[in-house]
């Protein structure tokens, strides 16, 4: 079957999020906000809106379909329903339990209330003086039936053949197992790309990796670490570390061509096969921004990495990770919802990225 160029993204955990901006959270009293946003959550859903505003914005990409398989149920699952289609967002859902809610809580100090009002310098972007806290609350997840799961899951082996990418994005509910995503991936046309973006549970990663339907696993620094066995925390990783994690994966993982690693406003690393020179290394050096929301950033990066890539954008993987990092630069300063962005904001951004090339056998 021929893919067409649209790519299919795997969201089995949406949530609908409220994100509140409020002045000086005080726990234990009552709390009203200054702004209410209401959207849609989940990995995949924060990829695939991202996406979307790639296929909106650039010329080469428009008409192309993101749809997202999901789980939906109960007047939550209505309003996810309703939001993604006026992202222009298609999708696969089977009906299941109550979906989740997020909320998330923007936290600014008393004294920034003069922030919230300028801009950025070029115009087109809210400029926050000083950073809020986020937090995020998120509600339990219903169990998902066996018939439901085993449903979708015959719905979403069907339709995969026919996209040219396909994003694995994030944890599976309860009522599914690691099998939803190898099945999915397997399933894949021959020439189309799947990107993984799940660190957890440990070993159902690693053997979803080891199975070789993967092309690309997206990760950040410390994820990668934890799951090749060294201990480490969120920004502790050193580029020397990260190099050598990436090399003990790659080489562990055969059927991965692109390691995708991210580590917040710290330097970026693409590492990548290449038959004639060994493994060829890209560290992206990403310019300052002001981060108000960084929830949904990796999501953003993944959705438009292969949104760039499988819709004709990108050249090849290397400038899809700089549209990817561009998008995910752009998304932090925005207080919105995951996946959400301005699109001059991301190519500007796109031009302030630094990438750099070495090659190690």
């Amino acid at each position: 079957m021929e893919p067409s160029h649209g790519i299919l993204v795997l969201g089995l955990n949406p949530g609908l999020q409220h994100i509140l901006r409020l002045r000086s959270l005080d726990l234990g009293q009552v709390n009203r906000a200054e702004a209410h946003t209401l959207g849609v959550g989940g990995k995949g859903q924060n990829a695939a809106k991202a996406a979307c505003t790639l296929a909106l914005a650039c010329e080469k990409a428009r008409r192309r379909r993101v749809t997202v398989a999901q789980f939906l149920g109960g007047y939550t699952g209505e309003q996810i329903r309703q939001l993604q289609e006026q992202e222009g967002i298609e999708d696969i859902t089977v009906a299941g339990a109550m979906t989740r809610e997020f909320m998330t809580l923007v936290d600014f100090p008393q004294d920034s209330t003069d922030g919230i009002n300028r801009v950025d310098e070029d115009g087109s972007t809210p400029c926050f003086a000083t950073s809020p806290t986020v937090s995020e609350l998120i509600t339990p997840s219903e169990p998902v039936s066996m018939a439901a799961a085993e449903e979708l899951l015959s719905k979403v082996v069907a339709a995969a053949p026919t996209f040219r990418g396909i994003l694995l994005m994030g944890t599976w509910p309860s009522g599914t197992t690691r099998d939803f995503y190898m099945e999915a991936a397997k399933a894949k046309a021959n020439d189309a790309v799947v990107l993984l973006d799940a660190a957890k549970p440990v070993q159902d990663v690693l053997d979803i990796l080891e199975a070789g339907n993967v092309d690309i696993y997206k990760v950040n620094a410390m994820e990668i670490c934890n799951l090749m066995g060294y201990g480490c925390k969120e920004g502790e990783a050193s580029e020397e570390q990260i190099r050598e994690v990436a090399a003990k994966a790659l080489l562990r993982f055969s059927a991965v061509k692109h390691l995708a690693i991210t580590d917040g406003a710290k330097a970026s690393f693409l590492f990548s096969r290449d038959s004639r020179q060994g493994t060829r290394c890209t560290r992206y050096d990403l310019p300052a921004v002001p981060c108000v929301n960084p929830i949904g950033a990796g999501d953003t990066v993944a959705g438009v990495l292969m949104a760039s890539l499988c819709f004709g954008v990108a050249n090849d993987v290397e400038e899809a990770m700089l549209f990817g990092l561009a998008a995910g630069s752009a998304k932090v300063k925005s207080e919105g919802e995951g996946g959400k962005l301005d699109f001059e904001t991301m190519m500007g951004l796109k031009a302030a990225i630094t990438a750099t090339r070495a090659t190690s056998q």
